[in-house]
């Protein structure tokens, strides 16, 4: 049953708009009397009850929009909105000591509500209206005081950049990956208003644009990376089928050095008086123990592969040590700059010289930083392609042919001497050295087999990838035109919306001023009206002091009168 919800709220916020009251209040009443599951479902019920208090209101049910309102919950994020819209139902019904008292409780309830400023400024008319001067002045000044800073903050702005066009389309362009509101508003002016629609549809655009930027990076980050292990000596690692067979041939290869060498040992005490064999002796010998070394079998290569891999991971691991290190040099060169401009009045009280060295030592800064990070990239890039290309064909591996070749070397001639000059030298270990030649020449074909074959894929491969880097050169021009004429359009929703913030806080503090004007009028109409009245009375008392005059002075005549007679 609440799967739902989210298409009812649009259905009974769509109704109105036709005027259908009474078929969006049912679809309401629905919602809210489904039960709520989690935190999502609850603020959906919120909502609901916030649409029927609007639709009774319009209705002129307020008693029911009271009831609609009230049952919002106190943790709701909308419960603020409830008790702004519950204190108009209050005025609307004339109850303007209720009206108030849902606005304390706001102010208390939710103090960084959006709505906070203009419920100061109704309270204090409504405490006007109580005649509670005192009070309402002093809301109307706490709205006021809210006001200046960032009214001025604002009209700095403004003071400082002549072309706001050019001056928000350069923000555009400097936002990376997403448009902050914070670059170009002040914070505190934020804490009051939310941004328009418009507004909150273009940094997602901003954000959008500068995800895809982001992303046509990474693709050409990962062409080079996959266009630099494509051209690389030691291809045939690239392709599993072909490294496992290159794998195996060079295993063979070892052992075979292995079983010549055994082949060799078994005749070291024939001929032995004759001086040069002595010394191909001498240096065979030498190479013997990097001969053992050699990786006889899968698992020895894998893991002289796996330590030659952890040196490689060693190295990234450092390198994100100094990422983080340069992230808390960014961190504190943002933290400077933001406190040097969120106290401008610090600065210029300041003497000059020192506030420029220290301008320039913050950008040499920020400079170093950017030229570090920069390098740390280039060696993570040259790291990852070093490690791509561990395995067959690899530094080691050349090394072990190298070692081979000169080993075979040795033991052809050492071989060909104890031939020419020993009676007793056996011939079928020159026969099985002669067919360990021809089993190395038969994996050396076969090396070279696989090579020409990864060689083969490889420029199969290039080939496509020259056609998906023209098609990627295509993708970023037109994101290109794209941001360009985004960048005009965000601008100017920008600077709409920064005219709607200076447009509001500029009648609020109107709103405050005005406010205080009719509290210094109240008090002159309250003193007038009470003048009047004490001058009222002051005339009657005069008038009856005249009255009880006159008639003390009617009452002597006729006594006066009747004593004559």
């Amino acid at each position: 049953m609440n799967t739902g919800l989210p298409h009812r709220i649009f259905w009974g916020s769509s109704i109105p708009l036709r005027g259908e009251f009474d078929k969006a209040i049912a679809a309401f009443a629905k919602v809210v009397k489904s039960k709520a599951r989690d935190s999502k479902q609850e603020e959906i019920r919120a909502l609901a009850f916030l649409g029927l208090g609007r639709l009774y209101y319009e209705k002129q049910s307020y008693q029911q929009a009271i009831k609609a309102y009230q049952s919002v919950d106190r943790n709701s994020l909308h419960f603020d909105s409830a008790l702004y819209e519950i204190a108009w139902v209050h005025i609307s019904l004339g109850d303007s000591i209720r009206a108030e008292r849902s606005l304390e409780v706001l102010a208390m309830a939710s103090p960084e509500s959006r709505f906070i400023p203009d419920a100061k400024v109704l309270r204090a008319n409504l405490l006007l209206r109580n005649g509670q001067f005192d009070q309402a002045t002093e809301g109307f000044e706490n709205v006021a005081n809210l006001m200046a800073p960032i009214n001025t903050r604002l009209a700095e702005v403004v003071k400082n950049h002549e072309d706001m066009h050019t001056y928000f389309k350069g923000l555009v362009q400097n936002s990376d990956e997403l448009f902050d509101l914070y670059a170009f508003v002040p914070q505190e002016a934020l804490q009051w208003a939310e941004p328009a629609e418009n507004m909150t549809h273009a940094m997602a655009l901003t954000e959008d644009m500068g995800e895809t930027r982001k992303a046509l990076r990474e693709l050409d980050q990962l062409a080079a990376r996959v266009q630099q292990a494509l051209q690389a000596q030691n291809r045939v690692n690239l392709f599993t089928d072909l490294r496992l067979r290159s794998e195996q041939a060079t295993l063979l290869q070892n052992r075979l050095a292995v079983a010549r060498d055994r082949l060799i040992s078994s005749q070291e005490g024939k001929g032995s008086g004759n001086a040069e064999l002595l010394q191909i002796r001498s240096e065979r010998k030498k190479l013997d123990a990097l001969l053992r070394d050699l990786p006889k079998s899968s698992e020895e290569i894998a893991a002289r592969d796996s330590r030659v891999q952890e040196r490689y991971n060693a190295l990234f691991r450092e390198m994100k040590t100094l990422e983080v290190e340069l992230l808390g040099v960014d961190a504190r060169i943002v933290a400077l700059e933001k406190f040097s401009k969120d106290h401008p009045e610090l600065s210029a009280s300041s003497d000059s010289g020192q506030q420029n060295a220290l301008i320039a030592e913050v950008n040499r800064q920020k400079d170093a930083a950017q030229r570090y990070r920069q390098e740390i990239e280039q060696l993570r890039l040259v790291t990852e392609q070093a490690k791509l290309r561990i395995g067959v064909g690899d530094e080691l591996y050349r090394r072990d042919q190298e070692l081979r070749e000169r080993y075979s070397e040795l033991v052809r001639r050492e071989s060909q001497l104890l031939a020419s000059i020993a009676r007793n030298y056996d011939p079928r270990v020159i026969n099985m050295l002669s067919q360990a030649e021809n089993v190395e020449k038969t994996l050396k074909d076969s090396q070279q087999l696989l090579e020409d074959s990864a060689s083969e894929r490889a420029v199969t491969m290039l080939r496509e990838l020259d056609e998906e880097l023209t098609k990627l050169a295509g993708y970023k021009q037109q994101v290109d035109v794209l941001a360009l004429e985004s960048e005009d359009v965000i601008a100017d929703v920008a600077i709409a919306d920064f005219e709607r913030l200076r447009t509001r806080y500029y009648q609020l503090a109107v709103k405050a001023e005005v406010g205080r004007v009719d509290v210094a009028w109240a008090r002159r109409e309250e003193h007038r009206t009470r003048i009047e009245a004490l001058s009222k009375d002051r005339a009657r008392e005069l008038q009856a002091l005249d009255d009880e005059f006159q008639e003390v002075m009617d009452e002597k005549s006729f006594a006066e009168a009747e004593g004559d007679q």
